[in-house]
């Protein structure tokens, strides 16, 4: 049991861990994309906001799987309390 309660503590730090560096990472994507929306120029948006279609594809399909990853920790949460 000890072996497992270790297990679980050291999963849900590591998740702590990478969520932090999600949100620092989204935080400079934000804004590494305010400085491309003031240095475009007309020509180029264009050409940018197709570029940027890949990975908007992406950030959805990530948030789409952070979402079910959510899901699946509040239903492990709410199986371990009723442990208690």
């Amino acid at each position: 049991m000890f072996k497992e309660i270790n297990d679980i503590k050291c999963i849900c730090g590591t998740l702590i861990e990478k969520s932090e560096k999600i949100k620092d990472t989204a935080d400079e994507v934000i804004k590494l994309l305010d400085l491309i929306k003031t240095k475009a120029t007309q020509e180029e948006t264009l050409n940018k906001s197709l570029a940027m279609r890949k990975e908007l594809s992406g950030l959805f399909i990530l948030n789409s799987n952070l979402d079910g990853i959510l899901q699946s920790q509040q239903q492990i949460f709410e199986s371990l309390k009723n442990l208690s």
